[in-house]
């Protein structure tokens, strides 16, 4: 991107497997906790596999009227409270004023699961008059980018991106293209996503998670007895900018978006990539926009999730582009405490902004034996601390959606 189209991140919000807020999200990765525990939500002794990350200590009364509440779905609610979080750092009101525009752009894989089993058992057991006009709404995956317009009085464009687990990282790249174009004057970026016993039984029933008996399990990216994904939840926003205008305004600027990718490759519905040339295609793209080399990366926010073909093509596409550099680039990949779901590409953004301020690395959390590797560090047992001008976030989603970032340090941002 020119500089002119620069786009600043000037605030982020969280609710996670950790509970809710920034601080204590990224604190808990750098610290290296996992968020997956055992399933308490729904009774899971005859599944396969017993694990999330879920979300815990979140309490919506505290930002949306009880009014509200009564008729939102989970999804909704985690996304109420990590927009408002993100507008109230941003500075920015959280109602449309003259002269401003502010939209929404948010990825989901799965929300409506719920409403749309609910909705459907009411119509299948009694017709029409069972089937709920309250539930209706919500059965549809642009609810959290809708309601949130609704909540927040939000007047700027609307947009819903579902392309499964690259859906929160695609929604901040096409935000960033509105921005930059003029459509909008501020973009709520990021995903929503509420993990239910409808979605663990399917998942399950693939075989795609890794057990909760009989063997190792957990989520364990880049590690020689990885078995598959543990899946998660929870919402992830952050409020983008043009660059000039968050800098003239006096605004907190975390860091800038400096250039991103969106690509594709053919790979099974249910498959991940594990074709690295596809990959190496996206981040290349990614930095050539940036401008930015790879020497000038400090991290590589991976997007491996313990499955066998993306680690191993991501590993492989990771050392092709880093493996020719001078001092060894690090990667580490926050699947292994957050799980594998929709809106993970916004938490990828909220940590990757808080380590560029920090300069903390957090570590992979759940790894143990790791593959060779070369071309590159990963990160594991305990958190690094590096100065950190640019960072490169990757999320490839199963059925071959591919969305590269490039986030760098500003000259103006406070450090934490």
């Amino acid at each position: 991107m020119k500089d002119k189209e620069r786009i600043a991140v000037t605030g982020a919000g969280a609710v996670s497997c950790f509970g809710t807020g920034v601080r204590r999200f990224f604190s808990s990765l750098a610290e290296g906790r996992s968020g997956i525990g055992p399933i308490e939500r729904w009774d899971v002794s005859a599944a396969r596999s017993r694990l999330a990350a879920l979300v815990r200590d979140y309490d919506p009364a505290r930002v949306a009227p009880a009014s509200a509440l009564r008729r939102l779905d989970l999804s909704c609610k985690y996304a109420a409270g990590a927009a408002a979080q993100a507008l109230q750092a941003s500075g920015l009101p959280c109602r449309v004023i003259t002269g401003e525009r502010i939209g929404v752009a948010a990825g989901t894989s799965w929300t409506g699961c719920l409403p749309v089993r609910d909705f459907l058992r009411g119509f299948f057991g009694e017709g029409m008059e069972g089937a709920s006009p309250m539930l209706f709404p919500y059965t549809l995956p642009s609810a959290p980018a809708s309601q949130l317009a609704i909540l927040l009085e939000l007047g700027g464009p609307n947009l819903t991106f579902c392309q499964k687990e690259a859906s929160a990282l695609a929604a901040a790249a096409h935000a960033a293209d509105l921005l930059a174009g003029g459509s909008a004057d501020a973009m709520l970026a990021g995903g929503a996503e509420d993990y239910s016993e409808v979605l663990h039984e399917a998942y399950d029933r693939l075989t795609a998670l890794s057990p909760g008996r009989g063997g190792p399990a957990g989520s364990r990216p880049y590690d020689r007895t990885r078995n598959g994904f543990i899946a998660g939840e929870g919402a992830f926003f952050v409020v983008l900018e043009r660059l000039a205008e968050a800098s003239r305004r006096g605004a907190d600027v975390q860091a800038y978006l400096a250039g991103a990718a969106v690509c594709h490759t053919s790979c099974g519905l249910h498959d991940w990539p594990a074709d690295p040339a596809p990959l190496v295609r996206t981040m290349k793209s990614a930095l050539e926009e940036a401008q930015t080399s790879p020497e000038e990366i400090g991290w590589v926010c991976s997007s491996a999730n313990s499955t066998v073909p993306l680690d191993g093509a991501e590993m492989r596409a990771i050392g092709e582009i880093f493996g020719g550099r001078r001092r060894q680039v690090l990667v580490s990949s926050l699947k292994g405490a957050l799980g594998e779901f929709g809106a993970i590409g916004g938490a990828h953004l909220v940590a990757a902004c808080a380590a560029i301020r920090s300069g903390i690395v957090p570590p992979t959390a759940g790894t143990v034996d790791p593959e060779e590797r070369q071309g590159f560090e990963l990160v594991l047992g305990r958190a690094r601390r590096t100065p950190l001008d640019a960072v490169l976030i990757n999320a490839f989603a199963s059925g071959g959606c591919l969305v590269s970032i490039v986030l760098k340090r500003a000259a103006t941002a406070r450090v934490l």
